[in-house]
């Protein structure tokens, strides 16, 4: 595989030409630049731009440097663009940056050229494929055989030199590259509040001094990077920051991402495999694979991993398994060089060696450490030099805020002449150490301080150092020098016999702090010692259960069958004293206190005491307290009623009564308002059935509850017999759903509503009487910055998940809304669907991916949309109905409609309402294609249907149409309707009636229907 390669102008190469590059070097004449040579403007099709080669490509680069705004844009690669022949000018530089979407679809972009050897670009501070992005969208982009001549430069990237506010996925580069010091990446230069995911770069990257220099990124500020690699060695001067991956990650979060490359720093610089500093970043579950070497001096980290990692930086589930070396006066470890944040459930592999001087540090796992670190470990060899301190696992350990527990070194220990060599730690300056061992010998130079545990301790041992091990068995030598193993009681020796046994493991278990990790003997691994292996955890939440401040904190992790420990700060509630936990909220279940022993997750309850003051004195009692319901009917007066509550059975029911008759006498809606009651899970209303048994649904009853509301229409139970209805809004009950619809749910709102007539349970489904439910739900910030994939589903006889296509979250509302015309389980979800093959309609990708994520719209196939299709008849009437909600019963079809079609009940209604009559003959012609004329005169009737076109466009509207006569007389009111109501605009002043109807174009004219489906509501044929 070809690699990338940055090279700075202090290099031997161009030390040989530097004295025309002081001179500065003559440019390149201007028609040697693409965007000097004859470039050709791009085909648009709607705000759609297609590429289709090389000077294609230079006009969108001439014209975004021109001031262009392409911010609406979408720019499209349709085949490989080969740059070769001129120099390439970046799309997007300081004064005009790119905005827009640019959408690589997998082509190739290779041969670009920026400079040359004898000739480096002088004149761009941001260099790369873009030179300055902002607020865009990149994606699917391959950059190979790149070759880049700079000096000076301040943002170098393959991909681009700078960018801000993106989103970029799935891109990656590779080729041969040089440029100069600053920022410099091999996919991006710097970048600032971006979301990076998928991205690669195979790039060699070398810049000087003072400069930012990463195999994929240079700079990263406050931005998130997923499943991001380099594979390319990264080399730095002097003062920089130097990483496998990133250079400097400056609040950034990384996840699942590694590099491989072998990484080089200068002197005074941070040197690290995957980040050369961690400033207030999150690295989770990520690695680096290549050998780290880092210069000399006191400012010098130097990590497998991490070269810095500053305070307020996490380091967690990550590893570097490269050899470390650092320069004199260093701070160099497998992991890290320099720790002033917290490191868990990671561990290094290679060996480390450190330089010489007092203060030079060398650990296994970490330099020096000020920060936090638990539940790691280091296997590799510790090589110090003389007056240095080197640890199995840590150089350094600095300070009482400090601390080390629950971890291991595996390696040996040697310290050169006067240094400070131990097991665990070379120096241990008033730090915390606790529950770790060591099983590697330990040896210095002459006048060193060795020690099993620690080589040199300052502070108390018997306040500092608590259940340490290290191994009698291994050497412990200082030559000419004095053995220094710590006081036995502190940090006993043992022997490896006894290291190996299961009496050590559970010795450390039982000492441990922390729970995320559990010390283990397993056979085969570690050479016998002990290991540390994720913990199986179960997790208990705290309801506060009616109170106004909920319990610190709400939820608490246990290693499953142990006991629950200590338990939160209680909740309050105004006027009630807390009594205690309970698995039911009502009371009725089990206590559970510190012993009770935890076997699954589980919620408890915060249970509370009512004081009550007896008339023949002091004291309290306890009593059960009583609550109202209020009812608004349509004339808006108020009525209390009382509610009863069943607190054994976790429900609470509210009779109508007499108050029933008057609910339907006119127009407009009455409320049944229940209060959130401690313990109640199901809430039911009580009425009459005649109420409910009209022949029309003019008005209706919202029954609202803490669970959720209904809105009843006055036909619900038309042709129903029976006396007395109960309808129940209650939490359903997800322990018989599937684990993959349980996963889906996750902690997300499950209700269940049922139907109970006459005291039985009945089925009710009633296509005339649409009932609307509202959940009330908070999404995740996920979930908030994309809410139309908050979705319903009805779960089905078979716990299986059935898209409800009305779902919809209403951020005003604070609730997730939808239609039903039949009673069971209905649950929140959070769906994103996509399809394969949407690079060529990205202009419609957020429509399609909406629509189908909420059961509106179906793919051709699971994984393919067909976007550039021409949609069928059918299937827009399909669409359309489910986009509308359009409900009715019906009594036959079309002959060529098959039963077993799933547009069956769609065309029938259709047919039924006289939406559409056929092409005659009782043939409807489903797999035919729809103009687009037809198609606007199918909806414009379902949307007059609806009573929401209420103003009638006349042929006027249609002027500014040059193609309106081919427009046929049929369709010209449906038409013009829908130019008036702006739900069509046309293209290049033209409506193309006769055009057939793309299954992407159908799906952006549904989408603006759906969005503004909340004026339209949901109708049904009434009788």
């Amino acid at each position: 595989m070809k690699k990338i390669r940055f090279l700075g102008f202090f290099m031997a190469f161009f030390l040989a030409v530097s004295a025309l590059v002081l001179a500065g070097p003559a440019q390149a004449d201007p028609a040697d630049y693409w965007t000097g040579h004859a470039t050709v403007p791009a085909t648009v099709i709607g705000n759609v731009y297609s590429i289709q080669n090389a000077s294609e490509l230079a006009w969108i680069a001439e014209q975004v440097n021109s001031g262009a705004d392409l911010s609406g844009a979408v720019i499209e690669l349709g085949q490989n663009i080969d740059l070769s022949g001129y120099y390439w000018v970046p799309i997007g530089d300081a004064a005009h940056h790119f905005f827009g979407r640019f959408n690589g679809n997998g082509w190739e972009i290779s041969n670009m050229t920026i400079g040359s050897p004898g000739t480096p670009e002088t004149s761009l501070d941001y260099a790369g494929l873009f030179g300055y992005v902002v607020n865009s969208t990149i994606r699917d982009v391959i950059i190979q055989d790149t070759e880049m001549y700079l000096s000076p430069v301040s943002y170098a990237g393959c991909l681009a030199g700078k960018v801000a506010g993106a989103t970029i996925t799935g891109c990656h580069t590779q080729g041969v590259t040089g440029v100069s010091d600053g920022y410099l990446g091999g996919l991006i230069g710097s970048m600032s509040g971006c979301n990076i995911s998928d991205c690669s770069a195979e790039v060699d990257v070398s810049g000087g001094g003072s400069s930012y220099i990463g195999g994929l990124i240079g700079y990263n500020e406050l931005s998130q990077i997923l499943d991001g690699h380099a594979g390319g060695d990264v080399t730095g001067g002097d003062n920089s920051s130097i990483g496998g991956l990133i250079g400097w990650n400056n609040s950034g979060n990384v996840s699942g991402s590694y590099a491989e490359g072998d990484v080089e720093g200068g002197d005074g610089s941070d040197t690290g495999g995957l980040i050369g500093r961690n400033n207030s970043g999150l690295i989770s579950e990520s690695y680096a694979d290549g050998a780290v070497t880092g210069g000399a001096g006191p400012l010098s980290y130097i990590g497998g991993l991490i070269g810095d990692n500053d305070a307020d930086s996490i380091v967690s589930e990550s590893y570097a398994k490269g050899i470390t070396t650092g320069g004199d006066g260093s701070y160099s470890g497998g992991l890290i060089g320099n720790n002033a944040g917290e490191v868990n459930q990671s561990h290094a592999e290679g060996d480390v060696t450190g330089g010489a001087g007092a203060d030079a540090y060398t650990g296994g796992l970490i330099g020096s450490s000020s920060g936090e670190v638990y539940e790691s470990y280091a296997q590799g060899k510790v090589t110090g030099g003389d007056f240095s301190s080197a640890g199995g696992l840590i150089g350094y350990i600095s300070g009482v805020n400090s601390y080390v527990n629950n971890s291991y070194a595996r390696g040996d220990v040697e310290g050169g002449d006067g240094s400070n060599a131990g097991g665990i730690a070379g120096y241990n300056h008033y730090s915390l150490t606790a529950n770790c061992y060591s099983t590697g010998g330990v040896t210095g130079g002459t006048g060193a301080l060795v020690g099993g545990f620690a080589g040199k301790e300052e502070g108390d041992v018997s306040h500092y150092i608590s259940y340490g091990y290290w191994n009698s068995d291994a050497n412990l030598t200082g030559i000419g020098g004095t053995a220094i193993p710590l006081a036995a009681e502190r940090a006993p020796a043992k022997t490896s016999v006894q290291m190996k046994s299961q009496e050590f493991g559970d010795l450390l278990e039982a000492n441990k702090q922390g729970i995320f990790s559990v010390w283990s003997i397993v056979a085969g691994s570690n050479d016998g010692y002990p290991v540390l292996i994720p913990a199986d955890l179960v997790w208990v939440t705290f309801d506060e259960n009616g109170g106004d401040t909920g319990a610190n904190p709400g939820q608490k992790a246990i290693v499953r069958g142990n006991r629950a420990g200590s338990l939160p700060v209680s909740p309050t509630c105004p006027g009630k004293t807390f009594t205690g936990w309970n698995k039911a909220g009502d009371g009725s279940g089990d206590q559970f206190t510190e012993d009770t022993i935890v076997n699954a997750d589980i919620t408890v309850y915060a249970q509370w005491l009512t004081p009550h003051s007896h008339h023949s004195g002091g004291g309290t009692r306890a009593a059960s307290p009583t609550y109202t319901a209020v009812f608004t009917g349509t004339d808006a007066n108020e009525t209390t009623l009382a509610v009863k509550v069943n607190a054994e059975a976790g429900s609470a029911t509210v009779d109508l009564g007499s108050v029933a008759g008057s609910i339907f006498n006119g127009q407009g809606s009455a409320v049944l308002n229940v209060p959130a009651i401690p313990g109640v899970k199901a809430y039911t209303m009580e009425i009459p059935a005649s109420t409910l048994s009209g022949s029309r649904g003019e008005g209706t009853l919202t029954f609202s509850t803490e669970m959720g509301s209904i809105a009843i229409p006055g036909n619900m139970f038309s042709g129903f017999n029976g006396e007395k209805a109960g309808i129940t809004i209650g939490q359903g009950d997800k322990t018989g759903l599937t684990d993959q619809v349980k996963a889906a749910i996750g902690d997300r709102p499950l209700v269940q509503l049922t139907l109970m007539v006459d005291g039985e349970r009945t089925e009710w489904n009633n296509p005339d009487a649409p009932v609307t439910v509202s959940i009330p739900y908070t999404p995740i910030a996920e979930e908030q910055a994309d809410p139309d994939h908050i979705v319903v589903w009805y779960i089905d006889g078979s716990s299986s998940p059935v898209p409800v296509p009305s779902g919809r979250y209403g951020p005003v509302t604070g609730a997730v809304t939808f239609i039903c015309t039949h009673f069971s389980h209905y649950a929140v979800a959070y769906v994103h669907k996509t399809f394969v093959d949407l690079g060529g309609a990205e202009w419609a990708r957020e429509q399609i991916e909406a629509l189908t994520s909420k059961g509106i719209l179906k793919g051709t196939s699971e994984k393919e949309f067909a976007p550039q299709s021409n949609i069928t008849r059918a299937d827009f009437l399909y669409f359309l109905f489910r986009t509308l909600g359009v409900n009715a019963r019906f009594d036959g079809n079309f002959d060529d409609i098959s039963s077993d079609a799933y547009y069956y009940k769609e065309i029938a209604i259709a047919k039924k309402l006289g939406i559409s009559g056929g092409i005659g003959d009782n043939k409807f012609n489903p797999d035919a294609g729809i103009t687009r004329q037809d198609m606007m005169v199918l909806t414009e009737r379902a949307l007059r249907l609806l009573g929401k076109v209420e103003q009638q466009g006349t042929v006027s509207d249609l002027d500014k149409f040059a193609d309106k006569s081919l427009i046929a007389s049929y369709a010209l009111n449906s038409v013009a309707s829908l130019v008036k109501e702006g739900l069509i605009a046309g293209s290049g002043g033209q409506v193309d009636p006769m055009g057939n109807t793309t299954r992407a174009e159908a799906s952006v004219l549904l989408y603006r229907i759906y969005n503004r489906r909340g004026e339209f509501q949901t109708w049904a044929r009434q009788e």
